[in-house]
């Protein structure tokens, strides 16, 4: 299992701006094998087709890119990773634009941006004004093999992203590879959460054709195990319940380990 993301103390920007929390999100950048993850941050589903991509002067809309991972109809808490040929390997910028956008100068088309490799790329103002980056601030471009990954959904700016281990489709820092959430093996069922978004309390089925040792853990937006749902062997059918009461209102993740697949589960807490 991959190490989590470590963070020290992340500082919101002050200065004015329009930087959303929640909604669609950049959430990791592999510029050597050319490829965004963008997530699903809100408690709504969101179409993300009409959506636009940036690397200047490449605009593209998302309907228009190759997935990687994912699906373009993204559930509250669920990934999309899509190819994005325009990316520089050692030196660029992504902004992503709302669906619709004809004025890409426009800093409320904008709706997040990040930079790598070196500064004041040619969208970093619009971002700055929003408040979604600082002047001349850049992500260092990580060592090849590694992606770019985001640490939070609620802050923004270069001290955000850390170096990783690609994830594309899935959780950042709390999953080992793609296969996590790649197809599951034969007489494995793992339902989805049910209700999703929800306030106190979640419930989701496994189904299992031999008996497994498993274990069931929650995680926080950060990939920090929050408590543990479930540990120990079982067989058929099991109905596990996630307790959400005293939880701050956000993103969460079940893992799901068992000896022959590992899935991990998005859920949204209502405030």
């Amino acid at each position: 299992m991959r190490n989590a993301i470590l963070l020290s103390f992340l500082i919101l920007f002050t200065s004015p701006s329009r930087a959303q929390t929640a909604g669609l999100m950049i959430s990791e950048v592999h510029a050597e094998e050319e490829w965004v993850e963008l997530v699903n941050a809100g408690t709504e589903a969101i179409d993300t087709g009409a959506y636009f991509l940036c690397q200047f002067p490449t605009y593209a809309s998302i309907q228009g890119l190759n997935m990687v991972a994912g699906n373009r109809l993204l559930a509250p808490g669920e990934y999309l990773a899509v190819s994005f040929s325009a990316l520089a390997p050692a030196s660029g910028e992504v902004g992503l634009y709302v669906p619709g956008t004809s004025d890409f100068g426009d800093a409320d088309s904008m709706i997040d941006y990040m930079e790598y490799g070196s500064g004041n790329h040619t969208r970093e103002p619009l971002a700055v004004s929003n408040g979604f980056w600082e002047s001349g601030a850049f992500v260092t471009t990580p060592a090849s093999g590694q992606s770019m990954a985001r640490a939070s959904f609620n802050v923004f700016g270069p001290d955000n992203w850390e170096a990783a281990e690609p994830s594309p489709g899935a959780p950042n820092g709390i999953v080992t590879s793609v296969d996590d959430n790649g197809a599951l093996p034969s007489g494995v069922t793992i339902s989805p959460v049910y209700p999703n978004p929800v306030r106190d309390a979640a419930s989701f089925d496994v189904h299992l054709a031999r008996t497994e040792q498993m274990r069931i853990t929650l995680h926080d937006i950060l990939g920090r195990e929050v408590s543990k749902i479930y540990s120990g062997s079982i067989s058929a059918d099991e109905s596990f319940r996630v307790d959400m009461k005293g939880l701050a209102g956000g993103m969460y993740w079940i893992r799901v380990e068992g000896e022959t697949f590992s899935r991990v589960l998005p859920l949204v807490r209502l405030n």
